[in-house]
């Protein structure tokens, strides 16, 4: 579901336990809400594809999870 006004997109997505326990520990270090917490996470990853194209997502998200583990 999209607000119009907004342009805020809400959903609603499933995590492995050790996943969804990680990014709760890391919003918590970093004193912001889990959402906010996967936005940063997803904007730094858009931020470093914009840098460079030749890597993808994936890779990028794979590299934060090891890095912050």
């Amino acid at each position: 579901m999209t607000h119009k006004t907004s342009g805020i997109h809400r959903s609603q997505y499933r995590f492995p336990q050790p996943v969804a326990d990680w990014l709760k520990q890391q919003a918590a270090t970093n004193f912001r809400s889990v959402n906010a917490e996967l936005l940063a996470i997803l904007h730094d990853a858009m931020q470093k594809q914009i840098l460079d194209p030749s890597r993808s997502l994936s890779h990028q998200v794979d590299d934060e999870v090891v890095t912050k583990s």
